[in-house]
């Protein structure tokens, strides 16, 4: 969604094409909507997919790398670890 030409896709592609991919299952579909559900009760309003994100790196122990604040956030009122870069 973020490049202009096709050589910017191509390398892109070829970038994510070498990411690792971690499953999503139904038990952490269960577990981002009660770490959504947690974090409103403290206040915060985090979009969906960032709940979903950070769920799926806590169960397999991943960091997020991320230039994203609601990683910040998650990370303060959660177990995941993540790096702003």
């Amino acid at each position: 969604v973020g490049v202009r030409t096709e050589k910017q896709y191509k390398e892109l592609f070829t970038d994510l094409k070498a990411l690792h991919f971690i499953h999503i299952t139904n038990g952490t579909w269960d577990a981002s909507f009660w770490l959504g559900f947690d974090l409103r009760k403290k206040g915060l309003t985090i979009p969906a997919t960032d709940i979903l994100i950070a769920t799926a790196a806590i169960e397999s122990g991943c960091m997020v790398l991320h230039s994203d604040h609601h990683f910040d956030l998650i990370s303060k009122h959660s177990n995941l670890t993540a790096k702003r870069v």
